[in-house]
């Protein structure tokens, strides 16, 4: 597995970028500099972004080689500008409805993040996100993260390789 380290990610993630999802093309804008929000994504992974390719509705992601619980953020930024009366609104499905999200839609270059507020099963692990009847677009996704939940006999032992978090991005350089 490929991981890549951005010099200005101040937490120092891991981000994986090998393949991108099922039938995604990428997508990308030089105009996002500087990152505010609490997760602090370095600005490459908020520049580049992948969205269903022809003919497809959704963005959709499985893996079922998760041997713990994991807890996941979704990263999103407009990077598009669109016209007016047009807009991007999709919605996440987790685990085959386990979790389905409200309605989310976008500002133009501004980040926003959606962590889950659950713990989800190892093992089977999936997402699909879908443009709403509503968007004029496809949905988009700049990145995730999945974080393995570490039982508590761990907390006094070194890191090991199982326990590092996964952080997908868009970006391939």
């Amino acid at each position: 597995m490929s991981y890549l380290r951005y010099k200005n990610d101040v937490y120092d993630r891991l981000w994986y970028t090998r393949t991108a999802l099922s039938n995604s093309v990428p997508i990308n804008t030089s105009d996002i500099q500087n990152n505010n929000d609490s997760y602090q994504l370095p600005s490459e992974v908020l520049r580049t972004a992948v969205q269903p390719s022809s003919g497809y509705h959704s963005l959709s992601y499985s893996n079922t080689e998760l041997p713990r619980e994991i807890y996941v953020c979704f990263h999103f930024a407009e990077i598009a500008k669109l016209t007016q009366g047009k807009k991007r609104e999709f919605i996440i499905d987790m685990n085959g409805g386990r979790y389905t999200s409200e309605p989310i839609t976008l500002d133009y270059l501004k980040p926003l993040s959606i962590c889950l507020n659950r713990i989800f099963d190892g093992g089977q692990f999936n997402f699909v996100i879908n443009a709403t009847t509503g968007s004029d677009l496809p949905s988009i996704l700049n990145a995730f993260e999945l974080y393995v939940v570490i039982p508590q006999f761990y907390l006094h032992k070194p890191t090991t390789q199982e326990m590092l978090l996964l952080s997908w991005t868009s970006n391939k350089h």
